[in-house]
């Protein structure tokens, strides 16, 4: 089922990519949205309400891509393979995902911020958990490492990686502007 607020969720990504995450604010999202003629959606009043929509619409990727790897029925290896491949994908097409989890000010923006974070990683980590429960139980997985330390490990070395593509894309994105205003 498609997302009513679709539009206004890509609308505020360009706006991201192009500005950043201080860029995006209601006014910039209201104008991009009368350049186009479109309706503005109830319900957005404020900054707050557009961030939290974006880290819903976050969420609920991330619950749709697990649900959907979930039903393939794989062993627990390729199962985390297709996690982590579907991760990095939906990172690379919603690069603003990225912006706004490692965004230091997201929690005064976005009163909600906190509790559908809290969420998102608790999806991940009790994906994460059966299926490293299930590799071990069935021979899969041999290491004698606790669950709870493996899945740990598991996502702070992948925050970690994404916080570097997430800062190496800044990088570039300052440098090509940085070009752009030499020319």
């Amino acid at each position: 089922m498609a997302n009513p607020n679709e539009d206004v969720i890509k609308a505020a990504g360009r706006i991201m990519a192009h500005s950043g995450i201080a860029g995006l604010s209601l006014d910039a999202l209201k104008k991009e949205f009368s350049m186009a003629r479109k309706r503005f959606p109830r319900g957005i009043n404020n900054d707050g309400d557009l961030f939290e929509l974006m880290l819903l619409d976050f969420e609920e990727k991330l619950r749709a891509l697990v649900s959907e790897i979930s039903l393939k029925n794989n062993h627990p290896d390729q199962e985390i393979t297709l996690l982590f491949k579907g991760l990095y994908d939906m990172f690379k097409q919603h690069q603003w995902y990225l912006d706004l989890v490692f965004d230091k000010s997201l929690l005064l923006r976005c009163r909600k911020a906190e509790d559908i974070l809290f969420r998102v990683r608790r999806v991940a980590k009790s994906y994460l958990t059966r299926l490293i429960q299930r590799g071990k139980h069935n021979g899969q997985f041999a290491s004698t490492e606790s669950t709870y330390v493996l899945v740990n490990e598991i996502l702070e070395s992948f925050r970690a990686l994404m916080n570097d593509w997430q800062l190496t894309e800044k990088m570039i994105k300052d440098i090509r502007y940085a070009q752009k205003v030499k020319d």
